[in-house]
């Protein structure tokens, strides 16, 4: 049963988590202190960006469908930002994550981003192209 969810409330919290890990991972922190919780963290995020999906995508009668779908992608899309961040050898603290485990979350929320992309292109095509928002615009407004 779905109850009366704020679906962009709840994508807005999982995008600030998101970023607030991310500036967190550009400074030079203990990976003895922080390499246990950036890994409890990426498994959540990828937990609750799944659900969320699994809510939000068979419901096309949704208010503000298109709007929700369109924060969804951000998200997603920030994660595996988040995800290539961990992964690279720029951040001071160190995760060890099985590779092919990585590289299966990564294909799974790739087909998340091309399964909305396709509702989003399938409704209205120009709006794909005017009324996504893109990933600088959006963390430039929820940063201001």
């Amino acid at each position: 049963m779905l109850y009366n969810i704020a679906f962009q409330d709840n994508i807005y919290v999982l995008l600030r988590q998101i970023d607030i890990l991310c500036d967190g991972l550009k400074l030079d922190i203990d990976e003895r202190l922080f390499s246990a919780k950036v890994l409890n963290d990426l498994i959540f995020f990828d937990r609750a960006i799944t659900r969320l999906f699994e809510q939000i995508y068979p419901q096309q009668a949704l208010q503000n469908f298109i709007e929700v779908l369109q924060g969804l992608h951000f998200c997603i899309s920030r994660y595996l930002d988040l995800i290539n961040m961990v992964t690279s050898d720029h951040v001071h603290c160190k995760i060890s994550i099985e590779e092919r485990e990585i590289s299966n979350t990564c294909e799974k929320h790739k087909e998340m981003l091309k399964k909305i992309e396709e509702i989003i292109e399938h409704n209205d095509p120009s709006e794909l192209e005017n009324d996504l928002v893109s990933q600088d615009e959006l963390a430039c407004l929820l940063n201001a």
